[in-house]
C-alpha cells in the first residue's frame, strides 16, 4: 500500500506536463489553419490602360506570398514591349494576430507598336497571373502651335541648287522640362557634308513657354544632279515634364532638295573649274618690291583667293608657269576654312618667288578666274591685272652690242687700214702727176707693202706660238681671272650665285642662263636657284657640277681665232696689168 501511493505521488507532475504540451500543439494547429487554407495569387495592374505611343507604362505585379528567392521571368514581354527597368520589394506583417506576407514588382515598359497589346500570363513558383490588356494609340504630332511639350523642326535655306553649290540643312529639337536620349543623325547621299553646328544649346520663348532648343546645322555640297531626299532623323529617349516621364521615338520631317546639273552654256571655257559661290575675290600682296630691279634679283608675291560658299578643296590652282624674262618657283598652297552660320568661308594663299633673268620691260600676265554668283545667278570674273616691271642689267656688266659680242680692234686691222689710206692718198695724186712718176710711185708703194706684209706675217706666227703654249692649262688661266672655283674659297651659295653671273658676263659675254648650251650646267644652276629662292636642300655635287661646266665652257672658248692671220696666209692675188709691167722693169 505504501509503495503504490508513493508511485502515484511521483507520477502526478508528469501527467500535468503532458496535458500542457497537448494544449500548446492544439493552439499552434488552430493558428496555422488560416494559413493552410489560404490560396496563393499573382495579380497584374497598370497606372493607365490607354496610352499614347511613346508613353512609359508602369506595370505593377503583386504576389501575396514570399517568393523565397525565386526570380520573375519577364522574357514573354519582349515581343510587344521594351523593358526599361524593374524594382522588387518584400513585406511581412502581423495585424490582430493575422500573419501576412507579399512581394511586389514595378516594371517600366515602352510599347513597341500601336494597337491592343496583351501582357501575357506571368508565372512564379507555380502561380500564374491572368492576361492584361493595354491599348496604345498613335502619338499626335507635336508643334509649338499645338502647345506640345516637345517637337522637331527641319528646314533648308534653299529648295533648288546647282551641283557643288552650298545648301544649309537645319535640325532643331524643342522640349520643355528635361530630356535624356540620343539622335540618329541625318544622311545625305551623293553629297559632301560639313557640320557647322554640333548640338548647339540655347533657349527660346514660344507662346509664353520657355523651350530648350538643341540645334544641328550642316553644309551640303551635292555631287550629283537630281532629287536629293533627306530623310528625317529619329529621336529616342526619355522626356520628363511635370513629374511625368514619357518615352520619345520621334521622326523629323523629310526634306527634298532639287539639284540642277552644271550649266555648261554659261561657262566661257569648258575646261575651267565650276565654282558656284556667294562671293569670290582675287588679290595679291608683295613681300618686298624695290624701286630698282636688276637681272638675278628675286621678288616674292602672294596670290590670295577668298571665297564664301565653297570648300577649300574646291578652290582652283593659282600656280604660274615660267615666262620670258623670269622664272617662277611656287610654294605649296596654304588653305584654311572658317565655319559660320552662313556657310563655309575658304581662303587659298599661293606664294611665288620670281627670279628675273632678262633686262628690259617684263610683264607679269593677267590672272582670271570665272565663277558663278549664286546670289545673282550670273557668271562673273575675278581679275588680277597684269603688271610691267623694268629690269636693269646686272652690275659690273661690260657694254655689248645688240648681238651680244664685244667689238675689238687688232693691230693687224690698224696696219691694213693705214696702208689702205696711204694707197688712197697715192691714187688721189695721180691726176696731178705725170704718168711715169705715178707708175714709179705705185711700184714703190707695192714693194713697200709687200715688205711690210712679210714682216707682219712673221710677227703674227711668233705670237700664235706663244699663245698656244699658254693655252695648255686653261683651268689655271681661269683661276687667275676669278676665285669662284678655288678650293680655298669661302663664298656662300648666294655670293657664289652672284659671282657666277659676273664671270659669265665678264669672261664669256653670257647675260642669261638661257644662252648656255650645257644641259648639265643649266640643271646644276637650277638646283642652286631652288636652294636660294625655294628653300630646298642643296645637293653636295651642285657647286662642283657648276665649276665643271664652267671649265668646259672656258676650254671651249680658250683657243683663239685669228681671221686676219688666215687672210694674210692666203695666196696673194695676181697683180694687175700695170703692176705686172712695172714689176718686170725691176727684175
Amino acid at each position: 500500500m505504501v509503495n503504490n501511493n508513493r508511485m502515484q505521488k511521483i507520477s502526478a507532475p508528469e501527467h500535468l506536463l503532458r496535458k500542457k504540451k497537448s494544449q500548446w500543439v492544439m493552439f499552434l494547429i488552430l493558428m496555422m489553419l488560416p494559413l493552410l487554407g489560404f490560396a496563393k495569387t499573382l495579380s497584374v495592374s497598370t497606372d493607365r490602360q490607354t496610352v499614347e505611343m511613346g508613353d512609359i507604362i508602369t506595370l505593377i505585379i503583386q504576389a501575396d506570398f514570399q517568393t523565397r528567392g525565386s526570380q520573375l521571368d519577364l522574357d514573354s514581354l519582349n515581343d510587344q514591349f521594351e523593358v526599361l527597368g524593374r524594382q522588387q520589394s518584400n513585406q511581412i506583417s502581423i495585424i490582430n494576430g493575422q500573419f501576412s506576407s507579399n512581394t511586389q514588382w514595378r516594371i517600366t515598359l515602352l510599347a513597341k507598336q500601336i494597337g491592343e497589346l496583351i501582357v501575357p500570363p506571368l508565372r512564379i513558383e507555380g502561380v500564374e497571373s491572368k492576361p492584361y490588356k493595354i491599348t496604345v494609340r498613335p502619338a499626335q504630332k507635336k508643334s509649338a502651335s499645338t502647345g506640345g511639350s516637345y517637337f522637331l523642326e527641319t528646314s533648308l535655306n534653299k529648295k533648288k541648287v546647282y551641283v557643288q553649290e552650298e545648301a544649309l540643312y537645319s535640325l532643331k529639337f524643342y522640349f520643355l522640362g528635361a530630356f535624356q536620349g540620343n539622335i540618329r543623325p541625318p544622311t545625305f547621299e551623293n553629297s559632301l557634308t560639313v557640320t557647322l553646328k554640333e548640338q548647339d544649346i540655347y533657349g527660346k520663348q514660344i507662346n509664353g513657354k520657355h523651350y530648350t532648343v538643341y540645334e544641328w546645322l550642316y553644309a551640303i555640297y551635292p555631287q550629283q544632279s537630281g532629287q536629293l531626299v533627306i530623310k528625317g532623323p529619329i529621336f529616342s529617349g526619355i522626356h520628363q515634364y511635370r513629374n511625368r516621364q514619357k518615352g520619345i521615338q520621334e521622326v523629323a520631317d523629310t526634306q527634298t532638295l532639287t539639284v540642277l546639273p552644271e550649266p555648261t552654256q554659261l561657262k566661257n571655257n569648258l575646261n575651267d573649274p565650276w565654282l558656284p559661290a556667294k562671293s569670290l575675290t582675287l588679290s595679291q600682296k608683295w613681300s618686298s618690291l624695290p624701286n630698282t630691279l636688276r637681272i638675278g634679283d628675286s621678288i616674292t608675291r602672294t596670290l590670295i583667293l577668298d571665297a564664301q560658299g565653297l570648300r577649300a578643296s574646291q578652290l582652283p590652282d593659282l600656280s604660274t608657269e615660267n615666262q620670258v624674262g623670269f622664272k617662277v618657283y611656287n610654294d605649296q598652297p596654304v588653305t584654311e576654312e572658317t565655319l559660320t552660320e552662313q556657310g563655309i568661308h575658304s581662303k587659298l594663299q599661293q606664294t611665288q618667288t620670281l627670279i628675273l633673268t632678262q633686262s628690259g620691260n617684263i610683264t607679269l600676265p593677267e590672272q582670271r578666274i570665272d565663277w558663278f554668283n549664286t546670289q545673282t545667278q550670273k557668271m562673273e570674273t575675278a581679275t588680277l591685272s597684269s603688271r610691267t616691271l623694268t629690269v636693269l642689267p646686272a652690275l659690273n656688266t661690260p657694254p655689248s652690242n645688240p648681238n651680244g659680242t664685244v667689238k675689238t680692234t687688232t693691230n693687224q686691222e690698224m696696219a691694213l687700214t693705214q696702208t689702205n689710206n696711204n694707197t688712197i692718198q697715192n691714187v688721189s695724186r695721180e691726176t696731178s702727176l705725170l704718168w711715169p712718176v705715178i707708175s714709179t710711185l705705185l711700184s714703190l708703194a707695192w714693194l713697200i707693202t709687200l715688205i711690210l706684209w712679210r714682216k707682219q706675217v712673221k710677227k703674227l706666227k711668233k705670237q700664235q706660238q706663244e699663245t698656244a703654249k699658254q693655252t695648255d692649262s686653261p683651268i689655271k688661266e681661269t683661276a687667275k681671272k676669278h676665285t669662284l672655283c678655288d678650293s680655298k674659297s669661302t663664298l656662300t651659295p648666294h655670293d657664289f650665285y652672284q659671282e657666277l653671273r659676273a664671270v659669265l658676263q665678264r669672261e664669256h659675254h653670257i647675260h642669261s642662263f638661257s644662252e648656255l648650251n650645257d644641259s648639265a650646267l643649266i640643271e646644276a644652276i637650277n638646283q642652286l636657284e631652288k636652294h636660294l629662292f625655294y628653300q630646298t636642300d642643296l645637293p653636295k655635287n651642285t657647286l662642283p657640277s657648276i665649276c665643271k661646266g664652267l671649265e668646259k665652257l672656258t676650254q671651249k672658248n680658250s683657243t683663239p681665232e685669228y681671221p686676219l692671220l688666215s687672210k694674210l696666209n692666203s695666196p696673194c692675188p695676181p697683180p694687175s696689168h700695170k703692176e705686172s709691167k712695172l714689176a718686170s722693169l725691176y727684175q
